[in-house]
């Protein structure tokens, strides 16, 4: 009796493992999902921003570290591996570092503050939009076959989320002003730090506050 509750229990693991990995490949399963929201998730992610402008394209890579909804971390290097910048963000918090200008920009969060910084018009809680895979809240949005979000329209910018495979993306952020190719690959869990989500402000640096 022993040995064959033994091999159903065997059986029903590895059939759970199969599902598992089923969801995780065809993009059905979301990282919205609620067992993710209180882990901090990491993404390695390229950039190609276009400023339409002044015509000219900046390439750069940027980690990205987010708290679903609750706290995120952003640091972009140039090509050649040096700063260009970082992000840290929480619900009533918003502080980004300029390097190649040396400035400090702080203030509390709203819609405006990825547009005031970085001349990016979408609230910065469509960050967490993008990374997680769900809509922009107050946007009109598009679904795929699965029900994930593909499109979201805010007027003044659009955001699509296109070539899903395995965990990887490619975003690309539309606007008159300014537009961003964005590849992120497959994330993976972050062990939570104290420090993980606390902005590293450099000395000398001129600080400005943002509203």
């Amino acid at each position: 009796m022993m040995k064959w509750f033994s091999i159903l229990v065997l059986v029903l693991s590895l059939l759970s493992i199969s599902c598992a990995m089923k969801m995780k490949k065809d993009g059905s399963d979301s990282l919205g999902s609620d067992e993710l929201k209180g882990t901090p998730m990491s993404w390695e992610t390229k950039a190609a921003i276009r400023d339409i402008r002044k015509n000219k394209i900046n390439q750069v890579t940027i980690d990205l570290i987010a708290i679903k909804n609750q706290k995120l971390r952003m640091e972009a290097s140039a090509t050649l591996g040096y700063q260009v910048a970082s992000l840290v963000m929480s619900p009533n918090e918003f502080v980004a570092v300029i390097y190649p200008q040396k400035k400090i920009l702080k203030g509390p969060l709203n819609e405006r503050s990825l547009a005031k910084t970085f001349n990016i018009p979408i609230p910065p809680t469509a960050l967490y939009s993008i990374a997680y895979d769900e809509p922009i809240r107050g946007w009109k949005c598009q679904f795929d076959a699965n029900k994930v979000v593909s499109m979201c329209d805010g007027g003044v910018a659009k955001v699509e989320w296109l070539n899903r495979k395995e965990g990887a993306k490619l975003i690309k952020i539309s606007s008159a002003t300014i537009e961003v190719t964005w590849f992120f690959k497959a994330p993976e869990p972050k062990e939570l730090t104290p420090e993980l989500f606390v902005a590293e402000l450099p000395n000398g640096y001129q600080v400005q506050e943002i509203k």
